[in-house]
């Protein structure tokens, strides 16, 4: 199934849940959320990213986060990889604790993003995690009662002031019904594609690449714009490696398999590959889309 499109443009909020790989458990220990709560720092510390609000579960987990710097993809493939380390390392477990890439929409109102922070605080009672909200420990209510102190990397102030801003207290928004969110319908996985001819369009807008990079590889050089192409291609338009390797004349599908892994980890390792992706995106980010 083709992966879901991201918005990384810059200053943008998202709401961001993964579960667990068959629906077992994220967290197991107490030192499984610790380290989580310790990677939100090390996720502010190295990229600028700030958490609005969370809620830890048993087998899920619920983020709202900033991003200044538009890089939530790359901040939470770091986030996930260093977490699924030390989960396994510290529980004898193998393989990624998490059923796959993490899931996100974009929060682009006031109202939506008032609503989310009620979902997710409220999560542990609709989901009958545990009766009362009082005295749970693992989510960022306690910070916007005031009953806790809010770590550096936690910026509980925007929704605070919008409240304030209203004339309202925190303490009484929390416990209204209003319109909580649906996490079927906000986290579905059927995605829209964006057709793949587009994304060959933005990849050369942005690259100044010729249209010729996507089928010849530059013998001792790297082929960034096929690069590119093969991972937007696979993420946004839905292509499978099999059909990029028949639609650009690679090998197989194999190699188009590899070249999207390389692809994937020169996005942490080279700066001006992982802008130029994160520009792609953003051109294509208002284009329609089809359902697969």
């Amino acid at each position: 199934m083709a992966r879901g499109f991201r918005r990384n443009a810059t200053g943008l909020v998202h709401h961001v849940v993964n579960r667990g790989a068959c629906r077992k458990n994220v967290f197991w220990t107490r030192d499984d959320r610790l380290l989580f709560l310790d990677l939100l720092a090390g996720l502010s510390k190295k990229y600028g990213i700030d958490t609005l609000a969370y809620c830890l579960m048993g087998n899920h987990y619920h983020l709202v986060l900033i991003c200044p710097l538009g890089n939530l993809s790359v901040g939470i493939k770091w986030f996930a990889s260093i977490y699924a380390q030390r989960f396994n390392q510290g529980n004898g477990f193998d393989g990624s604790p998490f059923r796959g890439r993490f899931q996100s929409k974009l929060i682009d109102t006031d109202a939506y993003l008032l609503n989310a922070v009620r979902y997710v605080h409220k999560n542990p009672v609709a989901h009958g995690f545990v009766k009362s909200l009082e005295g749970f420990e693992w989510s960022s209510h306690a910070a916007y009662l005031g009953e806790a102190r809010a770590p550096s990397w936690l910026d509980n102030q925007m929704v605070l002031q919008m409240l304030r801003s209203g004339g309202e207290q925190y303490s009484t928004f929390i416990d209204q019904t209003g319109e909580d969110l649906d996490e079927d319908l906000e986290f579905s996985r059927k995605k829209s594609l964006v057709p793949v001819e587009l994304v060959e369009a933005a990849v050369l807008a942005v690259t100044g690449g010729q249209y010729d990079n996507f089928f010849h590889s530059i013998n001792g050089v790297r082929n960034s714009v096929r690069a590119l192409l093969f991972l937007n291609a696979h993420e946004l338009s839905g292509l499978s490696d099999r059909q990029i390797a028949e639609r650009y004349g690679v090998a197989n599908a194999p190699t188009a398999k590899d070249i999207r892994r390389r692809a994937r980890l020169s996005l942490e390792s080279h700066e001006s590959f992982r802008q130029q992706f994160e520009n792609i995106q953003a051109a294509l980010t208002c284009l329609p889309r089809v359902r697969p």
